[in-house]
């Protein structure tokens, strides 16, 4: 299901005018909030909350968790999102896509090689050379397999060797 904006520009909207607001349209805060809380009227207007307040407002949040936190949001996610570029996406957000959807990468299928404390020397590598977001084309590299592995230098046919990995995955 694509998104109802998919592909629209403001010009398909005359009725919003410039701003995206409809003309005549009330804020929802209009008359909320009187005049004698605002600015010099304010209780709070010049003072500054004590070490004494600030811990009390401290300890009275300490351990909440956020209402939104572990929710997923399926209808704006992914090819739902009315951003979403399945081609001419930058390779900077492929590759986010493909460390947010498999992982890190930890081990590098050629060498061996390990991923250091601080999150490098191994990396995503794409198979075909066509960037796109089908998560079958990426194999776990090291920094000098995926170098070698880009300039046709690697000795092995790494199509053969993930079928091997992933037949030996499922084995197991």
């Amino acid at each position: 299901m694509t998104p109802w904006n998919k592909g629209k520009t403001k010009k398909d909207f005359p009725q919003l005018g410039n701003s995206g607001v409809k003309k005549g349209n009330v804020p929802w805060n209009k008359g909320k909030h009187p005049d004698y809380v605002r600015g010099e009227n304010h209780p709070m207007y010049g003072k500054k909350h004590t070490e004494n307040s600030i811990m009390k407002m401290k300890k009275s949040l300490k351990g909440r968790t956020p209402w939104n936190k572990g929710k997923k949001t399926p209808k704006l996610s992914g090819k739902n999102n009315g951003r979403w570029k399945d081609a001419g996406v930058s390779l900077v957000a492929l590759h986010e896509f493909v460390k947010r959807k498999k992982g890190k990468a930890k081990t590098c299928i050629v060498c061996g090689k390990k991923q250091t404390k601080n999150g490098r020397g191994v990396q995503w590598a794409n198979l075909d050379h066509t960037y796109k977001r089908n998560l079958e084309d990426y194999v776990e590299l090291c920094v000098s397999c995926h170098r070698r592995w880009d300039f046709g230098s690697l000795a092995i046919n790494l199509f053969e060797w993930r079928d091997k990995v992933i037949e030996r995955g499922k084995q197991v």
